[in-house]
């Protein structure tokens, strides 16, 4: 019980850390190769990201990185028109 304990309060002490994602630069989708996510990226002005021929247009993530135990949880992650990391829930 002990060890568990310690793991958990490690874990709480982990910083709590948010990822945007946003548009890549006309440099990175040049120097992206031809790939279909880099034409629709190109053909999707608003599009953040693109998964299988479906442009993103927002993206985000609320996670922890314990660095102490090498523990990375993510805790959730929003793709859609409106992120709000802290709703959670993959959408």
């Amino acid at each position: 019980m002990e060890k568990a304990t310690r793991l958990s309060s490690s874990l709480l002490c982990a910083p709590l850390g948010t990822a945007v994602a946003v548009r890549p630069t006309p440099e990175m989708l040049a120097a992206a190769g031809d790939s279909a996510a880099q034409a629709l990226l190109a053909a999707e002005p608003e599009a953040v990201a693109a998964y299988d021929h479906v442009p993103v247009r927002a993206a985000a993530a609320v996670f922890t990185m314990d660095t102490a135990s090498e523990v990375f949880m993510l805790h959730s992650a929003k793709v859609g028109e409106e992120p709000s990391p802290g709703q959670g829930g993959l959408h």
